[in-house]
């Protein structure tokens, strides 16, 4: 499963709030211990064809406010 997070800064329960509304909008996303929020771009085994071909589209992209992880 691939996982993007972004660094949030506030408390963990204003990150679990940002969370809820990416889940309203049908984004996939957790929230680790440290406020950090995991979105989950893919649950595909790591050698789908699918997987790799994404994976490479998204290493491809110029550098965003998005941390890759």
């Amino acid at each position: 499963m691939a996982k993007s997070h972004l660094s949030f800064k506030g408390s963990l329960i204003e990150a679990e709030l940002v969370a809820a509304k990416f889940k309203e909008g049908g984004v996939d996303v957790e929230v680790t211990s440290r406020g950090d929020i995991q979105i989950i771009l893919f649950q595909e085994p790591e050698d789908s064809p699918c997987r790799v071909q994404l994976q490479r589209a998204i290493e491809a992209q110029p550098d965003s406010d998005l941390e890759s992880s």
